[in-house]
């Protein structure tokens, strides 16, 4: 609670966002290509494999997510009639994502030794990335209550979630994006 205070009271401003989110959206491709060093899988891939594999395309992407998350952090704080604003959602959710990073790396480090301690310590990231965006955003809303927080969140993801998938399948149909590898 103290940190996302910490982090609220800087006042950064959106520029710090902003090349924050390009930052996180390249150290996620770095991660996510160096993950897939040596792993042969004996799965087809999946249909936006071939997205996620070229950097090009996987950097675009990897900041629409974070932007999704700052957007439904934004949105949980709207429902109730309070803040944050883009920004400091932003900064909070980057915040957020650099930590996850970190423990990513470390998870990948300890999956080379040891895969299942790896696979383990991953989750156990993930989970707790979950319980701090809870929090952090229960902190930027000021909502007192975790559980309608979380539950405004949830309800939040979903709507950003349908809002992007409309614009993407917009794109698509028209014609101006492609995926490669579908037909």
């Amino acid at each position: 609670r103290r940190a996302a205070e910490r982090l609220e009271a800087m006042d950064l401003p959106g520029q710090v966002a902003w090349l924050g989110l390009g930052l996180v959206a390249v150290l996620w491709v770095i991660l996510d290509q160096l993950l897939g060093l040596g792993q042969a899988s004996e799965l087809p891939p999946w249909p936006g494999a071939a997205l996620m594999a070229d950097p090009v395309t996987a950097v675009p992407l990897n900041a629409a997510s974070s932007l999704m998350v700052a957007l439904s952090v934004m949105l949980c704080g709207r429902m109730f009639g309070r803040r944050p604003t883009l920004t400091e959602a932003l900064i909070a959710v980057l915040w957020l994502q650099f930590l996850l990073l970190g423990a990513m790396a470390v998870s990948m480090a300890v999956g080379l030794v040891l895969p299942a301690a790896g696979a383990l310590f991953g989750l156990v990231a993930l989970v707790g990335y979950l319980w701090l965006l809870v929090r952090f955003t229960s902190v930027l809303t000021r909502i007192d209550s975790l559980m309608a927080t979380a539950v405004s969140l949830i309800v939040a993801g979903l709507i950003v979630s349908l809002a992007f998938g409309l614009v993407l399948s917009l794109l698509i149909a028209t014609g101006l994006v492609s995926i490669p590898g579908v037909a």
